[in-house]
């Protein structure tokens, strides 16, 4: 939808733009969306599941139509948010708003912040935080994945630690030390 892109200037200066479609980037990292994503859902839908992003981004999400409820749980609720066994940044549990505690007992543990976005609202979610949506009405976001010094060092450990990303060491390890963040 390039007609909506004049609608998110200026775009965030830390989002790397187009950084996820590079042909430098490995192909397991590559996505075609690269910078941004057009999150849509109605009632009823609860995408994304409860997770946390692997490659270790802040996100900021900017709701445009409708509204969606977020639950945010912080890094130090991991051990009580059922990770799965198969892929550790994805939670077990399937209704965060409504846990059922006699399968996830541990979620009785965890300290949850709920928030509604509505319209022209933006949430920043740091980096390790895990979260989950839910559109209380058909629901239109965007998200930017945020990359800066603060999470660059994880970026590199999740793309290096695949068969795949260990040419790119070295390269995303330099870009580590010499990257600065832009003036404002």
């Amino acid at each position: 939808m390039p007609e909506l892109l004049p609608d998110l200037i200026p775009q965030n200066v830390y989002g790397f733009p187009l950084r996820h479609v590079s042909p430098l980037m490995p192909e397991r990292w590559r996505r075609p969306d690269g910078f941004l994503k057009l999150l849509m859902g109605g009632p009823g839908s609860k995408f994304p599941v409860m997770h946390d992003d692997l490659e270790h981004a802040h996100a900021q999400i900017t709701e445009i139509y409708g509204e969606r409820e977020y639950s945010l749980f912080p890094p130090e609720d991991t051990p009580y948010l059922h990770p799965s066994p198969v892929q550790t940044s994805l939670s077990q549990i399937d209704q965060p708003h409504e846990p059922d505690l006699q399968r996830f007992p541990l979620m009785a543990q965890a300290s949850p912040h709920h928030t509604a976005l509505k319209p022209v609202r933006m949430i920043f979610i740091p980096m390790g935080w895990w979260r989950a949506a839910r559109p209380f009405s058909v629901s239109i976001s965007i998200c930017t994945a945020i990359m800066d010094r603060s999470n660059w060092p994880g970026f590199v450990r999740d793309v290096c630690a695949t068969p795949e990303g260990r040419p790119f060491k070295r390269l995303l390890k330099r870009g580590h030390r010499i990257w600065r963040a832009p003036a404002p």
